[in-house]
């Protein structure tokens, strides 16, 4: 991704409204009662797309790098979900069973890049803000594996904001829930660098010279990308949530 280009992802595979799960002992049908609405994010470096499976479900379109898709999707569920993401075929690339919430949203981010064909995932609780006129609900999520921790600047004429400091990449954090929450800020048409230390020089890293953050929205501003690798420069990406 080029230093200046930004994409607006909200990316989100289809999901069957119903799973339903059999009984071990009389194969009876368990109807899901519960509700939640889970989005998929791919922002894996280097990772070939991906196929996701629920409760054994295959799901019918796959996650590509920072690919274009939908908005939340429900997914029926007791309260947990068993997931895989598969690539080439069968190669399981990572799993886990989701502990849900009802009525809750989601994102499940898969990132981190192929070692060993396995790959890193994190899912946040997605607590998306009351709209409010003149404010924007904003996060800030560090996908780059490679990249020291950044502090974020959001610069507006003469006005400026520190948005995060010293954050770490997320496959670092032990953490990771406590980066859901979102910060009600001003609205508006923001510059954004994404700055680290070197020693003692300060370098921006990705510079957004036109950020357009509107009011009564929800969004999460993502790093991506690769320190050490020219084709996939760290980018900034902006994710809106979309209920």
């Amino acid at each position: 991704m080029k230093r200046n280009e930004i994409l607006f992802i909200v990316f989100v595979l289809f999901i069957p409204a119903t799973f339903v799960a059999c009984k071990k002992n009389n194969d009876k049908v368990e109807e899901p009662k519960k509700s939640s609405y889970v989005r998929i994010v791919h922002i894996a470096p280097k990772a070939p797309e991906v196929q996701v499976e629920v409760d054994k479900k295959i799901i019918p379109v796959k996650a590509r790098y920072l690919d274009m898709g939908w908005g939340y999707a429900p997914l029926r569920h007791n309260g947990e979900v068993q997931l895989k993401l598969l690539t080439n075929g069968r190669v399981v690339l990572a799993e886990g069973k989701l502990s849900l919430t009802d009525k809750q949203y989601y994102t499940f981010f898969i990132h981190d890049t192929i070692k060993d064909n396995k790959a890193k995932y994190t899912i946040l609780n997605d607590n998306l803000p009351a709209a409010e006129a003149g404010k924007i609900g904003i996060r800030f999520l560090h996908f780059a594996p490679d990249a020291p921790p950044v502090d974020i600047d959001l610069l507006k004429g003469r006005d400026s904001l520190r948005l995060v400091n010293g954050r770490t990449y997320i496959g670092k954090t032990t953490r990771p829930d406590t980066l859901a929450p979102f910060t009600k800020i001003a609205a508006g048409t923001y510059r954004i660098k994404v700055k680290i230390k070197e020693g003692s020089t300060i370098k921006t890293i990705v510079d957004m010279p036109s950020v357009a953050l509107t009011e009564k929205k929800t969004a999460t501003l993502c790093l991506s990308g690769l320190m050490k690798d020219p084709a996939n420069k760290p980018g900034l990406v902006v994710l809106e949530h979309k209920p």
